[in-house]
């Protein structure tokens, strides 16, 4: 049977029965979904999730009895610095990144980004109900907009391996180890020889997804697939 899973920005007991107190998800789970008195439910929080039994469900009312309780195994960290791209293509990067593994979702401002403004809660909304729908309990966080050069000294703040999907003799593969990665994936005109130079400059290494061009979206969700696994 089909277990509904429900994401709440509130703190979760390991026992017992569990009041919902989140309006939103009270409503999606009885008007939406329909939830009965005795079918299985989900709820996670980022940091765990308890599968249970409902026990009222109602329009203002949300109930369960624990049964379960389940902590994520311990991912591998994989930063996306994603320059932004036009359309609704960044929704398909955050949906589809976070079914694969992501770990944190940085917006850049790179020389060929065409449109320069996201609605950032909107992007964090994608993210958890991809969270909800994939089975994740840690929910990726979307960062704020970041120009690329502040992105590039971020990310060596932090330690992370970084790597930049272009063009490269050097194939990216599926990674062995558990060291944080962080990825640069370029606009819908790639990058600049001005960024090439900086990335350079910088010793960041390039790296190829192979020998067709890929569009900004599918390097996005390839290239994290290849260092979450």
């Amino acid at each position: 049977m089909k277990i509904h899973r429900f994401y709440v920005d509130e703190p979760l007991p390991n026992k017992g029965r569990y009041d919902v107190e989140d309006t939103k998800v009270i409503h999606h789970a009885a008007d939406v979904v329909r939830l009965r008195s005795g079918e299985p439910i989900a709820l996670f929080n980022g940091v765990m999730e308890v599968i249970g039994e409902v026990d009222v469900c109602a329009k203002r009312e949300l109930s369960l009895h624990i049964q379960r309780v389940l902590h994520e195994d311990k991912r591998k960290e994989v930063v996306l610095y994603q320059s932004i791209v036009k359309g609704d293509h960044m929704d398909l990067i955050v949906e589809k990144t976070t079914e694969v593994g992501v770990t944190r979702i940085v917006p850049l401002i790179s020389d060929r980004t065409i449109k320069t403004g996201l609605r950032l809660d909107r992007m964090q909304r994608i993210a958890i109900e991809a969270s909800e729908q994939s089975g994740r309990i840690a929910v990726p966080t979307v960062s704020d907009i970041m120009p690329l050069r502040e992105a590039i000294v971020d990310a060596k703040k932090q330690g992370y391996r970084i790597c930049v999907c272009d063009f490269s003799s050097k194939q990216l593969h599926l990674r062995t180890d558990d060291v944080p990665m962080a990825i640069f994936v370029g606009p819908e005109g790639g990058w600049s020889d001005a960024e090439r130079a900086l990335f350079e400059a910088e010793s960041i290494q390039l790296v190829s997804l192979g020998n067709t061009v890929l569009r900004a979206e599918t390097a996005a969700i390839v290239s994290v697939y290849l260092c979450a696994q």
